[in-house]
């Protein structure tokens, strides 16, 4: 059934990841003070003069959305309890790549401009993301493995 508490889990992975399709995910400030900031198109750096595109990130960006729609489609399984606990597992993975990605185009910019990282909450986002994942897992698992003690009674 559909008002299951993995389905709340699920929703807020969709929301989430569509919390960082909008805004900067991360942002940095080089030494002569520009701000250099990563979001769902790109890095870009901000100065006196205007923005300008410095690299996209285009494997951020297909995570995000694969991540928005996987979670979408998982909620619209809820008859099928093993195909959702796969794609719920596929999210897992895809949000690790999420991090890696992230973290990877971060120590670039770090690296290349000689800047530094400026913390805020949306670098926080993609484990919040494994977690809403690993809880919506556990509540499939759960009515799964219920369905089959009520078969084995049978």
């Amino acid at each position: 059934m559909i008002q299951r508490i993995q389905t709340i889990w699920l929703s807020l992975i969709a929301i989430f990841s569509a919390l960082l399709c909008f805004g900067n995910i991360t942002s940095f400030t080089d030494n002569s003070g520009n701000e250099l900031y990563m979001n769902f198109s790109g890095i870009f750096k901000s100065s006196a003069n205007g923005t300008v595109l410095l690299e996209k990130t285009t494997p951020v960006s297909i995570l995000l959305v694969a991540i928005i729609v996987m979670s979408i489609i998982t909620i619209l399984l809820f008859k099928k309890r093993n195909l959702q606990i796969k794609v719920t597992m596929a999210i897992i993975a895809i949000s690790i790549c999420l991090i890696c990605c992230v973290a990877f185009f971060s120590f670039n910019v770090i690296k290349t401009y000689n800047a530094e990282l400026v913390p805020g909450f949306k670098i926080l986002v993609p484990l919040i993301i494994i977690v809403f994942a690993f809880l919506s897992y556990k509540g499939i698992k759960k009515d799964q493995d219920l369905i089959s003690s009520y078969d084995r009674l049978r």
